[in-house]
């Protein structure tokens, strides 16, 4: 059965900080957005992230595949990313040239990507086996060339980008996503029971 992949970028890039800090503050935020676009991906997807311009969506589908489309739903091609096992999050810098996967074997990998010719192509980076056991989701900071990934065991393992373990954070019982806000030292940690709350990260 497809699935419809609803995107409101709008609401990807603002509310979840303000979700996080001010819910009050937040309800009134929401009362104002809109949908920009939205389409069938054809795909159930698994993860998803937009670049900082708003341009590009990047979508991991179940189908092992990391499928990029233009801000107006248009397909621009897929990256193969089921080379060592089920991937099971994405992240990518902020204007899409690198995308980063981990697999459900804990095995990280960073894709350089290009869209000179107007279709997507990718070549590997980077790969290593982290060790993590039952990763849940993954994160970069740019500034530091970090990689983050979150563990079933509640800790966050932070790799550099060559796959060196620089450090263990913390997470706490119950963490199912991170995110890196950018330009800052806060890290953002998604509870299951839907709390959210911040990391201070001392570099």
């Amino acid at each position: 059965m497809k699935k419809v992949l609803a995107l409101s970028l709008l609401l990807l890039l603002s509310a979840q900080p303000a979700a996080a800090f001010s819910p009050a503050r937040s309800a009134r935020f929401l009362d104002t957005w809109s949908l920009m676009n939205n389409w069938d991906a054809g795909i159930r997807p698994l993860d998803f992230v937009q670049t900082k311009d708003k341009k590009l969506v990047f979508l991991l589908g179940s189908d092992g595949k990391v499928h990029v489309y233009s801000a107006v739903g248009e397909h621009l091609g897929a990256v193969p990313v089921a080379t060592t096992g089920q991937p099971v999050a994405i992240d990518i810098q902020a204007r899409g040239k690198q995308l980063y996967v981990v697999d459900q074997n804990g095995i990280c990998t960073i894709y350089n990507i290009s869209l000179d010719t107007g279709r997507v192509s990718a070549s590997v980076r980077s790969r290593w086996r982290s060790g993590v056991a039952q990763p849940l989701d993954i994160a970069h900071l740019p500034e530091r060339e970090l990689v983050f990934i979150l563990s079933g065991d509640s800790e966050v393992y932070v790799y550099a980008a060559a796959g060196q373990r620089i450090g263990t954070i913390p997470a706490g019982w119950g963490t199912v996503a991170i995110n890196l806000v950018p330009r800052s030292r806060r890290m953002l940690l998604l509870q299951e029971d839907g709390s959210c709350s911040a990391v201070e990260l001392l570099f």
